[in-house]
């Protein structure tokens, strides 16, 4: 799915003032960006994946999916909406139960509109291989010592 760069553009160059004195501007670039979604979820035969971490970026693509699918009618809601999250284990405790906790809302909730929540722990015996196969591999660049000079 590609969202029309102008659109994003737009929204990027404008002031964060703009909200508080144009809210129906930026508003209405959250209903173009749901209407070429919708374009997109009409147009082809695939699943869609979300990476979901619970951070504001993946939330917002989330709720703009999430509400794309509730305008559509029921008929029309076609394939699925797969919404992958991993715990790497490297969060802390509380980000990790949030994580959880809204994944488990985003199960129960998002069944009507064919949206399935995947959710993996990663092993910690990767984690450790990966660290240290990542020290193993760093390597320190000498450089001249300036009382050397």
């Amino acid at each position: 799915m590609t969202i029309n760069s102008a659109i994003l553009q737009a929204d990027s160059d404008d002031n964060f003032l703009d909200w508080m004195f144009e809210p129906e501007k930026k508003l209405n670039q959250f209903s173009e960006i749901k209407n070429q979604m919708k374009e997109a979820y009409l147009s082809d035969p695939y699943d869609w994946s979300i990476g979901f971490s619970g951070g504001k970026d993946s939330s917002l693509v989330l709720c703009l999916v999430w509400q794309m699918l509730i305008e559509l009618e029921p008929s029309k809601r076609h394939k699925k909406v797969h919404v992958v999250s991993s715990d790497t284990l490297v969060e802390t405790h509380q980000l990790s139960t949030y994580l959880h906790a809204s994944l488990k809302m985003i199960s129960e909730n998002g069944k009507d509109l064919g949206i399935e929540t995947h959710f993996s722990n990663l092993e910690r015996s990767w984690i450790r291989s990966y660290a240290t196969n990542a020290r193993q591999r760093i390597s320190l660049v000498p450089f001249k010592n300036r009382s050397d000079e």
